[in-house]
């Protein structure tokens, strides 16, 4: 059976206990139809050294702290684990932990209180650092960035440290692809760059009037793309163009990035919730106590599908919790349908997906459990 090919076997997770974290909003417990499998390569890599140094080379010349450098690692090497599983190359697989890492230093130090580079800080250092990451990108290959976006000198010192390290992975990865692959995972990490400082603007700026529109703005932010393109890197395949662009692989990229996108609101919602009570609370002075008036009177300034269900559907947040987990089941349902049918009309067709897109498919179909997996087991959204 086609299922079989990808899906493997059925795991039943919601027996996993979230160990860390006391919640005032227990995330429901549910099923994932997705396979997940942890990396045995982490247990190595991750220890390294080597990584060790890269890691604390960075935390000094940037505004997040050596304890929530330390956070930002271990989050990162379980998440690589269970997102790569069958990377078997150490060496790439020890860049793709790097590209991870990298992800949440820049996105946290842009965004999170503890970077002091969000929007309500310092809206213009957080223009100033991902137009360097952009330049970054483009430099390493010549890629032409577009004329509107700001660019830094990287050889005039201004760069940040902290932006600059990647260059040797990147350089890595760039060298390891051919040109339509590289080009494709540079326009990725360009469209990132420009998504992230719209989100950033956006935050603190409006309000939030459905779960659509914050949808709109964090599929761009979510960094899916990078992350689904790194596939061709970490595994030493090669999808073609044509292969990249059927509309069946667009539909199953936009199925996955709703699925990583609700799964990671469920578990950020809590700490988003918090910080945007802090905010308010020291805006208007009444200290920090939360209340469940104080809850529901943030949820419209919310960049979460959890908080904008409430509102849309006028319902408690324990609801909207349970809304959302229904909402994953029927993505994974359309997800597997989507890749059976797929299998049987190449296989009707005479064409069978070649080895690189069938590995291609199979790697994004790790995606779904292992974010589900790994998030459990981290729960990194409480860690700061």
């Amino acid at each position: 059976m086609a299922n079989n090919t990808y899906l493997m076997q059925v795991h039943n997770i919601c027996d996993i206990k979230l160990r860390h974290y006391p919640r005032k909003y227990p995330i429901p417990k549910f099923k994932t139809r997705f396979p997940f499998k942890r990396n045995p390569i982490d247990l190595t890599v991750a220890d390294s050294d080597k990584l060790h140094q890269w890691l604390y080379k960075q935390f000094p010349t940037s505004y997040i702290s050596e304890e929530n450098y330390r956070k930002l690692a271990i989050t990162s090497v379980l998440t690589v684990a269970y997102l790569y599983p069958l990377c078997h190359l150490k060496d790439r697989y020890y860049h793709i932990l790097q590209h991870m890492i990298y992800f949440f230093i820049m996105d946290d130090n842009t965004e999170e209180p503890w970077g002091r580079l969000n929007s309500m800080d310092n809206m213009a250092e957080c223009r100033r650092v991902w137009a360097q990451v952009k330049t970054l990108v483009a430099n390493i290959s010549g890629h032409q960035i577009s004329s509107s976006s700001p660019v830094v000198d990287d050889d005039d010192g201004r760069m940040e440290p902290y932006v600059r390290i990647i260059r040797p992975t990147f350089t890595n990865i760039f060298q390891s692809l051919n040109g339509q692959q590289w080009l494709r995972f540079a326009d990725s990490w360009l469209d990132y760059c420009t998504a992230n400082v719209e989100e950033n603007q956006t935050k603190g700026q409006q309000r939030f009037v459905s779960v659509n529109q914050v949808l709109i703005l964090r599929r761009k932010t979510i960094g899916l793309i990078p992350t689904v393109l790194s596939l061709e890197y970490a595994y030493n395949i090669e999808i073609h163009e044509s292969e990249w662009l059927d509309p069946r692989m667009q539909l199953l990229l936009q199925l996955l990035n709703d699925h990583i996108i609700y799964i990671n609101d469920l578990f950020s919602f809590e700490k988003e919730l918090k910080s945007n009570i802090i905010v308010k609370s020291n805006t208007m002075g009444t200290g920090s106590h939360q209340s469940l008036d104080d809850d529901r009177q943030v949820l419209p300034q919310m960049a979460n599908t959890v908080a904008q269900t409430a509102v849309e559907l006028n319902c408690s947040i324990p609801d909207a919790q349970t809304v959302i987990c229904k909402r994953i089941e029927q993505l994974e349902i359309e997800m597997i349908k989507l890749v059976v049918d797929w299998e049987q009309s190449s296989v009707n067709d005479g064409q069978s997906l070649s080895p690189g897109v069938r590995q291609f498919i199979s790697g994004q179909l790790y995606m779904p459990g292992g974010n589900y997996r790994s998030s459990l087991g981290v729960d990194r959204y409480n860690k700061f």
